[in-house]
């Protein structure tokens, strides 16, 4: 099998994965697949367990790995909203994601985007993931010991 890139998914009951190498001006998809699994963060080397497994299995030799968080406690959403300060827009953009009960109280990270338009209207993207989630994903990368460079919370996560 020849070298590639591998490509998961994981949700709160499975991952899906895909193992692909660039043919050309795209990707080859070489093998994909779903495999059964429950993410808890308190499972320390589980994942790694079974992406070990799973690339004894296939077969496969990743040069990379590419990761997708899906879980249904990811936060996403596109708002409307006046152009204001980088401050105020920290400020509001943190508050909305306390405002959600799952994060309320919790530690979390969070990106955005905000962009304007003419028209002084904009365009706010967020995101947010649990703080625990994102140190068990990195750290169980980490053990794996193939290189980590990009993690996504929405799917084609393959740039």
């Amino acid at each position: 099998m020849p070298k590639g890139y591998l490509a998961i998914e994981l949700t709160s009951s499975k991952i899906r994965y895909l193992y692909l190498n660039l043919e050309g001006r795209g990707y080859k998809v070489l093998k994909s697949g779903v495999l059964s699994y429950a993410l808890t963060v308190l499972a320390a080397g589980d994942l790694v367990r079974l992406l070990q497994e799973l690339i004894r299995k296939e077969e496969i030799i990743p040069l990379r790995l590419f990761v997708t968080l899906c879980r249904q406690e990811n936060y996403i959403r596109h708002v409307h909203t006046p152009k204001v300060s980088v401050r105020k827009l920290q400020k509001a953009v943190t508050a909305e994601i306390e405002r959600q009960p799952f994060f309320n109280n919790r530690t979390f990270d969070y990106i955005y985007h905000a962009s304007y338009h003419a028209n002084d209207k904009g365009h706010l993207v967020l995101a947010a993931v649990e703080q625990t989630v994102l140190d068990y994903l990195f750290s169980e990368c980490r053990k794996l010991g193939i290189p980590f460079t990009h993690l996504e919370i929405a799917p084609l996560n393959l740039k």
